[in-house]
């Protein structure tokens, strides 16, 4: 059975809202979806950093003489950094 409050909230109020609700049927679903929110954000901004780390590391392999034989390598490897992370920094 699927709660139609859940999803309401869900979609209605943004991380940063934070009501004064006395305890109740809404509190405890505003209060969780916030929670994961904010997990989910600090996620987020750990993935985009590590990426950023990545293609520096791979930035800095290329300029120090590294070269790939095709030159368009030297633009796609930094990208890849971007979004597989160490993946990339082991390929």
């Amino acid at each position: 059975m699927c709660n139609s409050n859940f999803f309401y909230l869900l979609l209605v109020f943004p991380v940063s809202h934070s009501p004064k609700l006395k305890a109740g049927k809404g509190a405890l679903i505003i209060y969780p979806i916030q929670l994961v929110m904010n997990i989910l954000h600090a996620i987020a901004i750990a993935s985009i950093v590590i990426g950023f780390i990545c293609m520096f590391i791979m930035l800095a392999d290329i300029l120090s003489g590294n070269k790939q034989h095709m030159m368009v390598m030297n633009f796609v490897w930094p990208i890849t950094g971007l979004y597989a992370c160490p993946l990339a920094l082991v390929a």
